[in-house]
């Protein structure tokens, strides 16, 4: 009689690949040949412990465990013998691949709408989500009566192999057992679960506080692993929430830098002062230039654009686009034609949010276009980190 790898191990055969793994341990120390050099043993210990290594290598293998529960040992061999897997060589045949079960359950993707702002400082916002979990009163088992649910046909795999005559060939499918669905379990309807009607899971409201750090790009992906549905032959899978940057009233993001669009009036453009503008951190900027500004022309100011990811203390650079406004009385159109000067600036107001101007008079430089859009590749989720080539500039 051929060993059983699941008796060895100690496990159900529906176990999954954390049982497996956990089960392995165990037997492994508890039979290693170095616990028991100095016992009159020896010899049967090891022979344990080959066995144990032996059905972790089979158990531990999805590929490997289909074939051992469907041909036993005997499938192992003729495979290994033969260079191919039974279940898989008629379909090579005619250049068709065979379907792998998945490690984990389906990720779960969200949506999270964003300021430009909330993207400049950082933040933490909620999101909510439903999930499948485990139904606790019958430890998702569909029962709660001490009975085998496991499905006669299948024998708890959820798949049976189903062959077609074409010709004089016969094709061979992994399908769906139809008997218990693929869930590899029968269970009468008197015999369900009260709290999850023999469903084994239950709807569960989740609700995760989404760190959006500094910096982050529009569509940017975070990560929570293990947060998707529960079950029990399979590992959660992951819930992936992707940024969504609403649009600025103001402000244009590209890449790492800002596009402020700013109208100015002849005496401003003539002397280069008294332009103000409110920053996106709510500062108000009292800008200077030493020429006369043209209408239409783009100026740049650096370290003043957003803040770089994983650098808080590094920016892009702000880049101003002057549009020229005239805007004059008739009195003041007749000075400047006789005598030409320049009309007075006009009173400029600005919100009561924003800080008083610094004493401090910022520079501008002259640009002749503005920067271009990065590619989509330079974004990364946080799983990779984020990098970039943009200078980092310290307000």
């Amino acid at each position: 009689m051929e060993d059983d790898y699941y008796k060895i191990l100690g496990i159900e055969k529906n176990a999954t690949e954390s049982e497996v793994k956990k089960a392995y341990y165990k037997k492994a120390k508890l039979f290693h040949p170095d616990r028991h050099r100095n016992s009159n043993n020896t010899t049967e210990v090891e022979e344990k412990f080959k066995q144990v290594s032996e059905a972790y290598e089979v158990l531990s293998n999805v590929d490997k465990r289909q074939l051992y529960d469907q041909y036993g040992k005997a499938g192992l061999d003729q495979s290994h013998q033969a260079g191919f897997n039974p279940f898989d060589h008629l379909s090579s045949m005619f250049n068709m691949q065979r379907q792998s079960r998945p490690q984990k359950t389906e990720d779960i993707h969200l949506s999270l709408n964003v300021t430009l702002k909330e993207l400049y400082d950082g933040c933490t916002k909620s999101v909510t989500y439903k999930r499948l979990v485990k139904c606790i009163k019958c430890q998702a088992r569909g029962t709660t009566k001490d009975m085998d649910t496991t499905c006669k046909t299948c024998q708890g795999r959820g798949q049976i192999m189903q062959k077609q005559q074409q010709g004089f060939m016969i094709v061979q499918n992994i399908i769906a057992c139809p008997h218990c669905q693929g869930t590899g379990d029968t269970i009468k309807p008197k015999d369900c679960c009260q709290a999850c009607k023999g469903k084994k899971y239950k709807p569960q409201e989740e609700t995760w506080q989404v760190d959006v750090e500094p910096g982050m790009m529009d569509h940017h992906a975070i990560t929570r692993y293990g947060g998707a549905d529960e079950h029990v032959k399979l590992s959660p899978g992951d819930v992936i929430v992707i940024l969504n940057c609403l649009k600025h009233d103001l402000y244009q993001r590209i890449g790492n830098d800002l596009v402020f669009q700013l109208t100015i009036t002849l005496y401003q453009a003539v002397s280069g002062k008294g332009i103000e503008l409110i920053h996106l951190n709510g500062d108000c900027l009292n800008l200077q230039y030493p020429n006369v500004i043209q209408s239409h022309t783009i100026k740049k100011l650096s370290g003043y654009g957003m803040t770089i990811l994983n650098q808080p203390d590094c920016f892009g650079d702000l880049y101003i686009q002057f549009e020229l406004v005239i805007d004059l009385t008739p009195c003041q159109r007749q000075k400047v034609i006789e005598l030409l000067t320049l009309a007075q600036p006009l009173e400029l107001i600005t919100p009561d949010t924003a800080r008083k101007p610094a004493n401090n008079t910022l520079m501008l430089e002259h640009v002749d276009t503005l920067p271009s859009t990065p590619s989509q590749g330079s974004y990364h989720s946080d799983d990779d980190g984020f990098t970039t080539q943009t200078q980092c500039a310290q307000q």
